[in-house]
């Protein structure tokens, strides 16, 4: 139960009822998106940074001004260069894990990560060459014109050169439970996500968002990903809610955008019927359309932007949702023997039950 917050310009605190003290650090980690870091102060016990934003913007530079925040209004013996001892990353998209490099630098913390991550954030030239390679085949193989391939790559923006390598210091692979922390993979939004339980409060990274679905990918292109594990990671996560209303508790999710979320039962309630109705709009795409449609197709009319920096996502949001109605004999392959001309999948409704 957390029993007293406050607020003071870019920083909100959060006190539980066996003292900790959560530090949630406001910064703009992309042009169009803000997140939140979380500085944790637990009696007796090692301080934690858990996320470090982008490192592009003025995302170093808030997060260096919410410490200077928490030094002036709550915390004044604290010194980031000496008492941050971790730097645990939920996962490694760039606006978790892109300022890494340079918070290691400033704290000398160890960096803690999910093992399925942890290239990613040692060899990330290698990790991002590799990728992009798999999406523009993802791409090619699912109906975009050549000719938009790099333009859409280019503003997803998962490029060689964007991040630092750093060095990890310390792997996890879920079910650990180290000073009290105990460590949950809870896969989907990417491989190796993890999620920090302390006490009665989970630090939740893009699981689970208090407004909006987090966007998930094709397992066929990042395993460990896709709409099953994540479905997964839903359900794991209802039932350690439930736990803690068992227990007369209650369970209060730390996300990495968005607001705090105290009633997880109701907002995963609520994110199982989007995903339905979600999952139901490309149905009926599909029951509307004669001679069936390809990803990028169905995407088009499912997802109306102009933006291309979104193109991507919406891609690979119907990428995972065909991926998830085939698995369940919803939908069908219709020109299955002309594949190996080189032709786009097709795919038309096709309930198998």
């Amino acid at each position: 139960m957390i029993v007293a917050f406050s607020n003071k310009k870019n920083v909100q605190q959060f006190i539980s009822e066996n003292d900790m003290r959560i530090y949630r650090i406001r910064c703009q980690v992309l042009p169009f998106l803000t997140g939140f870091v979380y500085l944790v102060f637990r009696p007796n016990l090692p301080t934690i940074l858990i996320d470090a934003g982008s490192g592009e913007g003025s995302c170093f530079s808030d997060i260096l001004a919410g410490f200077e925040t928490i030094k002036t209004e709550f915390e004044p013996s604290f010194n980031e260069k000496v008492d941050i001892q971790r730097i645990i990353l939920t996962h490694t998209h760039i606006d978790h894990f892109g300022g890494v490099h340079d918070l290691k630098r400033l704290t000398n913390a160890e960096v803690w990560v999910h093992v399925y991550e942890s290239r990613i954030v040692c060899s990330y030239n290698e990790r991002a060459t590799v990728s992009h390679q798999m999406f523009k085949q993802y791409l090619r193989e699912n109906g975009v014109h050549p000719n938009d391939i790099e333009p859409i790559l280019n503003a997803f923006g998962f490029l060689p050169g964007r991040v630092r390598s750093t060095p990890v210091d310390h792997v996890l692979r879920g079910g650990e439970t180290i000073d009290s922390m105990k460590f949950l993979h809870l896969p989907g939004h990417s491989c190796g996500h993890l999620a920090i339980l302390i006490d009665n409060c989970l630090f939740s990274g893009d699981l689970i968002l208090s407004k909006t679905l987090t966007q998930i990918w094709p397992e066929t292109l990042i395993p460990h990903t896709g709409l099953t594990h994540y479905l997964y990671s839903i359900n794991q996560l209802d039932e350690l809610a439930h736990h803690f209303e068992k227990e007369e508790k209650n369970l209060v999710i730390f996300p990495g955008h968005e607001e705090v979320i105290e009633n997880v039962v109701r907002r995963i309630e609520i994110i199982r019927k989007s995903v339905e109705r979600r999952n139901q709009s490309l149905l009926d795409i599909l029951v509307r359309s004669e001679n069936g449609l390809n990803i990028h197709e169905i995407s088009k009319k499912m997802y109306l932007t102009s933006h291309i920096n979104r193109t991507f996502f919406a891609l690979c949001d119907v990428g995972c949702r065909v991926e998830y109605l085939q698995q369940n004999g919803k939908i069908t392959v219709a020109n299955y023997d002309q594949l190996d001309c080189m032709a786009y999948p097709v795919y038309l409704f096709q309930n198998c039950q």
